[in-house]
């Protein structure tokens, strides 16, 4: 019996090469989709300012990330140093630089990859060397002169030009209050009603909202106002007051090439802190920020309170929870199934489902129908109010990955009620 060898048949033999060399083409092209990182969604990232010899917070450094082609992400740090982010889908997963700045510091640059956990948690500044001014002390001596000065006697004339009498009245002091455009050392002269330092770090933890949500923020900002302070268009605004503004009529961004920090906005329609002096190139409002008594907070406070602690009681297994803030706390978070929430003025309102609920600076809230095992709730220091936040949206993200099929929202209660913040 003859045996057939198929490699001895030219036919099949090139179908095979050809079938083997289809899959290596197929392997080539696979490999770099196998081996890449999956591209993230949107998240929050925050990164801390510090000197590099002592490691002290470097409070309004400007910290930038670029991506070639897409706009700069630009935050200044708080007054304990931190920078948060808020990284869109466009920007997750690029490649792109980190650069903070700081006056008296030496610019820092880091290429980085834009993923959750690549992004580096804290920059130490190194402080920009001060050249001592050296003074040059001549070696040559002056040689000595014996040569005497010599003396004048060209005498002074005298004048006999009387000095006219004047009888023109000096003008009485003007009255008249300067152009507030004239006026930038003195806030109080171009903005003469005042602000705490408190509301402004309440409105920072709103500051991404929508189109809709910006005139409720406005209107509350012009209620603390009763003196004036509005500020037309091309007013020198100076450094260090608030500011109610449109900068762009629009435009997303234009916000970002101004000396300002953003507080609540929406694009470039918002409240913004000033940390430089422009030219304004639209008519606003402004207030001053009123001079604050230092609290030092308790460094022997947990940073954080949380799980039953964090509730009246240390009880997290009724049915109805009080989540009540210690002393010594401002805001906090509550991850939850569905319940109910008081809001602060009485009535009631259903969160149908999963969610972390944002508290900000109340005192308490009251929860009823409340899941058995199925809430978790924490309390910020007050120093630590600014990441309330970021870590809402990191438990926020923990939520989705546990049950990805199940939705899940964050929400904001404040005195204003209660709101959808994503």
């Amino acid at each position: 019996m003859t045996t057939s060898h198929w490699w001895k048949h030219p036919t099949i033999f090139a179908a095979v090469i050809g079938a083997i060399g289809m899959m290596i083409v197929a392997v080539i092209q696979l490999t770099p989709l196998l081996l890449s990182s999956p591209k993230p969604g949107r998240f929050s990232y925050s990164v801390r300012v510090e000197m590099k010899n002592d490691r002290k917070i470097i409070n309004n450094a400007k910290v930038s990330i670029t991506v070639e082609g897409k706009t700069p992400l630009i935050e200044f740090t708080d007054v304990n140093g931190f920078s948060i982010f808020f990284i869109e889908a466009d920007y997750a997963g690029s490649h792109g630089t980190l650069i903070v700045e700081a006056s008296g510091f030496s610019v820092y640059n880091q290429n980085v990859n834009i993923f959750p956990d690549k992004l580096p948690a804290v920059v130490q500044l190194e402080a920009q060397k001060q050249p001592s001014a050296a003074i040059e002390i001549s070696s040559t001596e002056a040689p000595l002169t014996n040569t005497p000065i010599p003396p004048t006697n060209t005498p002074i004339a005298p004048t006999n030009t009387p000095i006219a009498p004047t009888n023109t009245p000096i003008a009485p002091a003007s009255t008249t209050i300067p152009s507030i455009t004239a006026i930038i050392a003195d806030t109080s002269m171009l903005c003469p009603d005042y602000i705490s330092r408190d509301k402004i770090k309440k409105w920072t933890l709103s500051e991404r909202k929508n189109a809709g949500d910006i005139p409720s923020y406005i209107n509350e900002f012009n209620s603390y106002r009763s003196k004036g302070g509005d500020d037309p268009a091309e007013s020198i605004i100076p450094a260090n007051i608030i500011i109610a503004t449109d900068f762009g009529a629009g435009n997303s961004l234009i916000w970002q090439s101004y000396p300002v920090k953003p507080l609540v906005h929406y694009r470039s329609s918002g409240i913004f802190e000033t940390t430089g002096e422009f030219k304004a190139p639209h008519a606003g409002a402004c207030m001053s920020i009123m001079p604050s008594i230092v609290t030092v907070t308790d460094s022997s406070l947990p940073l954080t309170v949380c799980g039953p602690s964090a509730f009246a009681g240390n009880n997290i297994t009724a049915k109805d929870l009080l989540f009540k803030r210690p002393e010594g706390y401002t805001s906090g978070w509550i991850s939850s199934d569905p319940l109910e929430v008081v809001l602060p003025d009485g009535t009631s309102q259903s969160l149908g489902r999963r969610h972390i609920l944002i508290v900000d600076d109340l005192p308490d809230v009251q929860l009823k129908g409340v899941p058995l095992g199925k809430i978790y709730g924490c309390w910020y220091r007050t120093d630590l109010t600014l990441q309330v936040i970021s870590e809402a949206e990191r438990k926020l993200s923990e939520l989705k990955a546990e049950a990805p099929l199940v939705p899940a929202v964050m929400y904001r209660i404040s005195k204003r009620g209660l709101e959808q913040v994503e």
